[in-house]
């Protein structure tokens, strides 16, 4: 339990920073696909964070999956591009 109290604040800060930097790749670098991978992580701080508050395991799993959904936007764009 300790270690879930240190590390889902820190798994928040984490998924925040790959939130940002997945939006300058596709707002400046010109990657569509890093809109889709800041879309996952913005989701995945999103259901830590309701993790940490107690949410039902029914919404949790919901937003898991469309978290994993965007990751394969993600994939797939840049799967096109190779």
């Amino acid at each position: 339990m300790i270690v879930t109290n240190l590390l889902t604040p820190l798994s928040i800060v984490i998924e925040f920073l790959v939130t940002v930097g997945g939006l300058y790749c596709g707002a400046v670098l010109k990657r569509p696909a890093g809109y889709f991978f800041a879309l996952t992580f913005l989701i995945f701080g999103l259901y830590d964070y309701l993790f940490m508050f107690g949410v039902g395991p029914d919404l949790l799993s919901f937003i898991n999956f469309i978290a994993v959904l965007s990751a394969l936007g993600g994939t797939i764009l840049i799967a096109k591009k190779a």
